[in-house]
């Protein structure tokens, strides 16, 4: 069974065990004061989502809800930026390093090569998407 809640213009949809909930909104009025912090946070398409230039606030909304031992999966796609320009929009290693790396640790988990007809016809010649785990350092 599945149960609907609305907190703060936030809609939450819950599993019966209430131990998965999935948020509605607008991402920017989230907070912990909605749900406290988190201990997995799985990113299929944001990052890649949001205007390139709301990417630090968006990563220190993320990692304001990271508990501890939180296991932060994003998924962010490699790209000549040249050649498409977005959305979704190419996502640096360097930048991600930059927004996450000065207090988590990030591991690379699998890099796919997801390259197909319709990304070709964008005037793409390659397309990886990269899956990373984010984890708080240890104090």
């Amino acid at each position: 069974m599945l149960h609907l809640q609305t907190k703060f213009s936030v809609f939450v949809l819950q599993n019966s065990e209430k131990n998965i909930s999935l948020y509605q909104c607008d991402l920017y009025n989230f907070s912990r004061s909605v749900e406290g912090e988190f201990g997995a946070i799985w990113d299929r398409g944001s990052l890649v989502a949001i205007n390139p230039r709301d990417r630090e606030k968006y990563a220190a909304l993320m990692m304001s809800l990271m508990a501890s031992d939180c296991r932060y999966l994003v998924d962010t796609l490699q790209y000549d930026p040249e050649k498409y320009e977005g959305p979704p929009f190419f996502v640096p290693d360097e930048q991600l390093h930059s927004l996450f790396g000065k207090s988590c640790n990030i591991e690379l988990l699998q890099s796919t090569d997801i390259l197909s007809d319709m990304w070709r016809d964008f005037g793409m010649d390659h397309l990886n998407e990269n899956v990373l785990l984010i984890t708080p350092k240890s104090s």
